[in-house]
């Protein structure tokens, strides 16, 4: 009988120990059958050669011996082998069924991976459809889109495309009279839904009537409602492939990065942030964006991996293309340039940068520049160059071909070796110094100093206020500068005991990742290193705490914090990378480039999301990495530590971090998975929609084909799409001139002249008006207002406090309880002299009035509260009842009484004098307030008012209800549309049709 130990193959050389190539003295010892042990001849001096052999059909890997290829021979229990065979021993036996069993199992483990992929995605998919039987238009019974105004655009435009192949070179439905080359906008998306559509119509009848919503017939608005729940199922499997390729290389067994990628998709299909702009019913520009960001990342990687240059350059193609379907989709394609352009520079300065990577880089950039100028006009060779988005991707280009090219011809020259003997520094420093001084000399010569002066002012105002640098982009909601306190905390909670766990989370994923990435380096500046990193986030994060705390984001606490902690990450950053590389030990600081895309894309995403709420949501990706990484890396971490000889101590601790992480992460993603549910149930539209939905069907019915409505910009998309009418201002805000323009002659005009000019000369039928402009009024008198904001005021809201009502034999005395600041300086008759509320130092407090026991008012007064005492001054007008009164005297500010109504268990509590708006002399002059509060109409002739739907409701069921009432906490008001009657001397000025703000400082915060 054989004895299987013989003549064995190398064991697997174990962390720590030599690989042995030979039998131990213990393996010799034992006894050899005699005729294999007479056939086996060897010659030490040249290499065995062994035919390549299988194993039960399956062809054995084979191993190395002497630097050469050794294939192995056919195992069979049955037959002795011959004078160039060997037989395996018991061990080998065993390595080689281990090594099949493991390639079932990963064939099966593909399938698993796969189903679970697949089940995530459903889950996904079914989240963002749970609101779609919901999104039907009350007034044709038709689909329609969900709450949201910018995807009506790409509605209007794709159904365009369906119904003429195309979409026309100028859309004369907006910005009236000149049109609007729709070149200048992103016209992917909308043929993409065209697309969709014709797909979902090769469907066969019975599948079809199994889409969500069991639709009769596919239209393009279908197909635009479902759009983006169908786009995030693909968004899913992308972010998978991409998650799992980014950490392909950082485990030897595939299933860790396959198990990163999985629960990254999990968390990325449930949490919340991301859910408003991927839901069905919003077909917005992120519901597309997403899926190329991680599709072009994904060949970019790729193409840095490639062996050779025919799959990097096919790879860099890919990346082209899909970073330039990303550019004529969504603007975030400058998160991808800034993301990549960072990771390659960083790279570069690694040293891990070569011909072939530089060959990626040029195949990719020269791939996506043209073909995003062929198809939109928003990009030039110029914006590319001088942007700073893309500048790191030119710098990277420019300083690799210098490293590449150029340094290895001058690097003996003096002013070259100088660097590297006298300071001891990298090839890509010297690289780098030189590089910048030719970057320098290209910019003064081509562009002037000033350009420079004027980037460092961009980048500066980019990281502390982004978003605020405009009136336009200040007024805007969601560019508002969140807080970590109103805004991080609960976006990545859930929250036990006031501590947000999913933030941890992906803090000290970022952490543990970032100290993996440095195992090269000494334990000690490893721990330094990475500590000033979680300094720094800390500092990033947290110098926005809280409004009214010491880090509100602007105090000198909050920009030490911020600046101080990136400053302190730098120097550690730079005393690391100058030691090694002055030590000759630079090659220990390379880092994967997939690893660094990924702190990349952290980095940027968090400042995006400091700087506007709006980009919160870019945050969900990096983060969903991290805390996947967080949880597989510490079970791989558990499960070798049961392999190796560690301590009892630290398998239970190990294990409790592993039990930990899994429950904090399945808690994660439930109770996220709840969040979305429930909030996926209420994208649709509400009964303000309802309300547009009916006033845009009145307008479709009841105005002619050719007219043009103006109104604030908010809804120009709704008035074009449901309404089909041509309008003067939308929510593209391409020509934010007109927006100061109406704002400023038309909304808060104190004249009507000026307002009927422009008007005219935009060629305007019809004026809209909406309830929400009252709380818009600091929007648009903001932009609307001169240099020294001459037009910019508020309307508040004071509330009767009833129990301050003074009754008297005359009659009673209302007291209207509310606080603002004032507007402008405020001049009155204080006892027979002139007085003066000074704006900086006084505010107001409240409004007095009284009515008479026959119902009339007398003249109100007006509570200023100033550093002097309390002052009351008499006002003017006083608006109830439908009745403006005109007392002839005191300050020109209005108090406007409307009816404030409550629901109560029986019925509804109300109160004709329960609230009121406070109109200064600057709001009550208004055309706003003259048209839309007080009733005057002039050149204006009121032709509909659409009610508010619970107004509606509730004079159906006899309850006498007024157009204009707070109720619940809100102001609901009506939909008021005029139709205007020039007068004969009306002419058009070509200064309304201007463009570009004449002085820069009208556009200023």
């Amino acid at each position: 009988m054989e004895d299987e130990s013989r003549g064995r193959f190398p064991e697997e050389k174990k962390e720590g120990e030599e690989r042995v190539n030979e039998p131990s003295i213990e393996r010799v010892s034992k006894p050899l059958v005699e005729p294999v042990k007479e056939e086996i001849k060897t010659t030490p001096a040249e290499p065995i050669r062994i035919e390549p052999s299988t194993v039960n059909g399956n062809r054995v890997e084979a191993p190395m011996q002497n630097g050469n290829r050794v294939e192995a021979p056919i195992v069979n229990s049955n037959r002795v082998a011959s004078s160039n065979e060997r037989e395996y021993s018991e061990s080998e036996l065993m390595k080689l069924r281990k090594e099949k069993l493991s390639k079932l199992f990963s064939n099966q483990g593909n399938w698993v991976v796969g189903i679970l992929l697949v089940i995530i995605a459903s889950i996904s998919f079914r989240i963002r459809t749970l609101n779609i039987n919901q999104l039907k238009d009350i007034t044709t019974g038709d689909w329609t889109l969900g709450p949201d105004l910018d995807p009506f655009l790409f509605l209007r435009w794709a159904q365009e495309i369906a119904e003429n192949g195309s979409l026309a070179v100028i859309d004369s439905m907006r910005y009236v009279p000149l049109g609007y080359n729709t070149a200048g906008e992103a016209q992917l998306l909308s043929y993409l839904m065209v697309w969709f559509y014709k797909l979902l119509n090769f469907l066969p009848g019975f599948i079809t009537s199994m889409l969500p919503g069991a639709p009769t017939e596919i239209t393009v608005t279908y197909a635009a409602v479902l759009f983006p729940a169908f786009m995030f199922v693909l968004t899913i499997i992308a972010f998978f492939f991409l998650t799992k390729e980014i950490f392909k290389d950082s485990f030897k067994n595939e299933i860790y990065p396959s198990a990163i990628g999985l629960i990254g998709a999990l968390f990325l299909s449930v949490l919340p942030a991301i859910l408003p702009r991927t839901i069905a019913g919003i077909p917005e520009k992120e519901s597309a964006g997403f899926f190329f960001i991680f599709l072009a990342f994904y060949f970019i990687i790729k193409s840095f991996k490639g062996k050779n240059y025919k799959p990097t350059i096919i790879h860099a193609i890919l990346a082209g293309i899909s970073t330039t379907a990303l550019a004529l989709i969504w603007g975030g394609v400058t998160f991808l340039f800034m993301i990549t352009g960072g990771s390659m520079l960083i790279l570069f300065m690694l040293g891990g940068y070569d011909k072939k990577k530089f060959v990626s880089s040029l195949v990719w950039v020269l791939t996506f520049i043209p073909l995003s100028m062929m198809f939109s006009t928003r990009y030039t060779i110029v914006s590319f160059l001088t942007s700073v988005s893309t500048a790191p991707i030119f710098v990277t280009l420019l300083l690799s071909f210098l490293s590449i090219f150029i340094y290895p011809k001058v690097k003996d020259k003096k002013f070259v070796s100088y660097f590297r003997e006298r300071w001891h520094l990298p090839k890509e420093v010297t690289v780098l110094i030189y590089g910048l001084i030719i970057l320098i000399a290209l910019v003064f010569v081509f562009l002037g100093p000033g350009f420079i002066f004027r980037q460092v002012s961009q980048i500066y105002s980019g990281l502390v206020s982004p978003l605020t640098t405009t009136r336009f982009i200040r007024t805007v909601a969601e560019n508002s500068q969140p807080f970590f306190v109103s805004n991080w905390k609960g976006t990545f909670g859930p929250q036990i005991r006031n501590i947000p766990v999913f933030f941890w989370m992906f803090m000290f994923g970022s952490v543990a990742l970032f100290y993996s990435m440095f195992s090269k380096i000494r334990k000690k500046h490893r721990i330094i290193f990475t500590a000033t990193y979680f300094i720094f986030m800390i500092g990033l994060i947290f110098s926005r705490y809280a409004p009214g705390s010491t880090y509100n984001g602007t105090s000198s606490a909050s920009l030490m914090l911020y600046f101080g902690s990136g400053l302190l990450f730098l120097v550690c950053a730079l005393f690391v990378y100058y030691t090694y590389n002055r030590r000759g030990e630079g090659e220990k600081l390379k880092v994967e480039f997939p690893i660094i895309l990924v702190f990349m894309m952290f980095f940027v995403s968090i400042l995006a999301a400091r700087g506007g709420v709006r980009f919160i949501m870019v945050l969900v990706p990096p983060t969903s990495i991290l805390v996947s990484y967080l949880i597989v890396s510490n079970v791989k971490n558990f499960l070798d530590s049961e392999k190796d000889s560690v301590s009892d101590f630290w398998k239970m601790f190990f294990l409790t971090v592993v039990l930990v992480l899994i429950l904090s992460g399945l808690f994660s993603a439930y109770s996220f998975y709840k969040v979305s549910e429930g909030q996926a149930g209420v994208f649709h539209p509400s009964s303000y929609n309802f309300q547009w939905q009916s006033a845009m069907g009145w307008i479709r019915d009841n105005t002619s084909q050719d007219a043009v409505f103006s109104h604030w910009w908010d809804y120009g998309y709704w008035v074009q799409s449901i309404g089909e009418r041509a309008t003067v201002l939308d929510g593209g805000n391409a020509i934010v001139y007109w927006d100061h323009l109406l704002g400023r002659h038309v909304l808060t005009a104190p004249e009507d002249q000026p307002g009927l000019d422009f008007l005219y000369t935009h060629d305007t039928t019809h004026l809209l008006i909406d309830s929400t402009d009252i709380g818009k009024y600091s929007a648009f008198s903001s932009i609307g207002s001169g240099i020294t904001y001459d037009r910019f005021s508020y309307i508040p809201t004071f509330f009767l406090n009833e129990g301050q009502t003074q009754e008297a034999k005359e009659g009673s005395l209302y007291f209207y309880q509310g606080s603002n600041s004032l507007d402008e300086d405020i001049i009155f008759d204080d006892n027979g002299t002139e007085g003066r509320a000074v704006m900086e130092n006084s505010a107001i407090g409240g409004v007095l009035a009284f009515q008479n026991t026959d119902g009339s008012f007398r003249q109100p007064e007006l509570i200023v509260l100033t550093p002097a005492g309390q002052k009351n001054i008499l006002m003017r007008y006083l608006f109830f009842d439908g009745e403006l009164k005109d007392f002839g005297s005191g300050y020109e500010g209005a108090l406007y009484i409307m009816q404030k109504i409550d629901p109560v268990a029986q019925g509804i509590s109300s109160n004709d004098k329960g609230a009121g708006f406070y109109l200064s002399k600057r709001t009550a002059s208004s055309l706003l307030a003259r048209k839309y509060l007080f009733g005057d109409e002039t050149n204006f002739k009121l032709v509909h008012t659409e009610p508010h739907p619970i107004v509606k409701d509730l004079r159906a069921q006899n309850f006498e209800i007024d157009d204009f009432v707070y109720f619940q906490g809100n102001f609901i008001g009506p939909i008021k549309i005029w139709e205007i009657d020039y007068p004969a001397d009306v002419k058009k000025k070509e200064e309304f049709l201007v463009k570009e703000f004449p002085d820069a400082a009208l556009e200023k915060v």
